[in-house]
């Protein structure tokens, strides 16, 4: 009608010519996968071949051709792109009312930048002598992230701490620490695992008094059964002694002797048929 305002046109913008985000996008990012560099390097490549990469990185400013109204359209596209290119747990781990793409990015970055330190301090006490190199390791890759601005928490160092135990060794202990509220220190939980540790190297005095008894049975009974005395030697009534093992003829040390006298055995001496007093 005459004298009516013209229609305000949304601007054309070739964001909004995406159907389908996953087929530019072919990675789903999970939380407990190592994609997320991956990930990023897709999302930064499709962000700038669409010109929306104001919309993930706070170093680029807006751009000053498109009104307020296309913007948050847009933003809200970058939103959904996100969202189709996350695992449903993660998406709700950073969802959150009234967020902008860029929150949603930042957050991403942050849950994924604490993998990435939980990983990198991950460490288990089976691959250590003791307690001691166990929690200077901890501490050694601790103290290197924070030297490369990624500092890990107290609260993250005990946690790893109990985390890497050996179960079944230290359960108890572990569970007094978590139980602990707030938690302790990463030092107090230090002591209080080489308390344990020295409590379960501290020898039990039976054992060795039991070891030293049974050993002396032992020596005594093979004494016995090695004693000269026990030897089986008998006169068969025909010039021949007889030993505990059996041998061939003509006198071969320990065995049977043979016919006619002309065998001997030497356990404890020669023995024939002229030395005996029948």
């Amino acid at each position: 009608m005459p004298g009516d305002e013209p229609a305000t046109k949304t601007p054309f913008h070739p964001a909004f010519t995406v159907s389908n985000i996953r087929n530019d996008i072919p990675l789903i990012l999970n939380r407990s996968d190592d994609h997320y560099a991956s990930w990023v390097e897709f999302f930064n490549i499709h962000g700038c071949a669409y010109n929306v990469k104001d919309h993930i990185d706070d170093k680029i400013p807006h751009p000053t051709d498109i009104n307020q109204a296309t913007w948050d359209r847009l933003d809200a596209l970058v939103k959904s792109w996100i969202y189709s290119t996350i695992t449903p747990d993660l998406a709700h781990s950073i969802m959150k009312p009234g967020a902008t793409a860029m929150d949603l990015w930042k957050r991403l970055q942050q849950i994924f930048q604490d993998n990435k330190i939980t990983r990198a301090i991950q460490q288990h006490l089976s691959a250590f002598s003791n307690i001691t190199d166990y929690c200077a390791r901890l501490k050694n890759l601790a103290d290197q992230l924070e030297n490369v601005g990624s500092p890990v928490t107290e609260t993250k160092m005990v946690l790893q701490l109990i985390s890497g135990l050996t179960k079944g060794d230290y359960d108890t202990v572990a569970t007094i620490i978590q139980q602990t509220n707030p938690l302790p220190s990463f030092n107090s939980a230090q002591s209080s695992l080489l308390l344990e540790e020295a409590r379960r190297n501290k020898p039990d005095p039976t054992v060795p008094q039991a070891l030293v008894t049974q050993r002396a049975n032992s020596n005594s009974s093979d004494n016995q059964n090695s004693s000269p005395n026990n030897q089986n030697f008998g006169y068969n009534g025909r010039g021949q002694y007889r030993g505990n093992q059996r041998g061939g003829r003509g006198g071969r040390g320990n065995q049977r002797g043979g016919r006619g006298g002309r065998g001997c055995g030497n356990n404890n001496g020669r023995f024939s048929s002229q030395n005996s007093p029948w």
